[in-house]
C-alpha cells in the first residue's frame, strides 16, 4: 500500500513538472512565433505582411483572395476553401 506522504510527494512532483513544461511551451511560443511586420494599418492593407491575429488574416482573405498568417501565406479558394501552396505547385486546403 502507499502512503498517503508518498502520494502528496508524487502530487507535488507532477504539479511542478506541468508547471515547468507550461514555461517551457510559453518561452517558445513566445520566442517562435514569426513576428508581425508593419503597423495594423500596414497589415490591413498588404496582405503579404505577417499577421498573427486570425480575425485580421480572414478579413485580407475575403477582400484579397490572399493573407499571410503566422508565417504561412493563405490563399481562399473560388468555394470558400483555405488553402496553402506547396512546393510542387499543389493546393494544401487547411479549411
Amino acid at each position: 500500500m502507499i502512503s498517503d506522504d508518498a502520494v502528496i510527494m508524487m502530487l507535488i512532483f507532477l504539479a511542478s513538472l506541468g508547471v515547468i513544461c507550461g514555461i517551457i511551451a510559453g518561452y517558445f511560443h513566445y520566442f517562435y512565433e514569426p513576428p508581425e511586420e508593419g503597423t495594423l494599418q500596414e497589415r490591413r492593407n498588404n496582405p503579404k505582411l505577417n499577421s498573427n491575429n486570425w480575425d485580421l488574416s480572414m478579413e485580407r482573405l475575403n477582400t484579397n483572395g490572399e493573407s499571410m498568417y503566422q508565417g504561412e501565406m493563405l490563399y481562399l479558394g473560388k468555394r470558400g476553401g483555405i488553402y496553402t501552396i506547396t512546393a510542387n505547385g499543389n493546393r494544401n486546403y487547411k479549411y
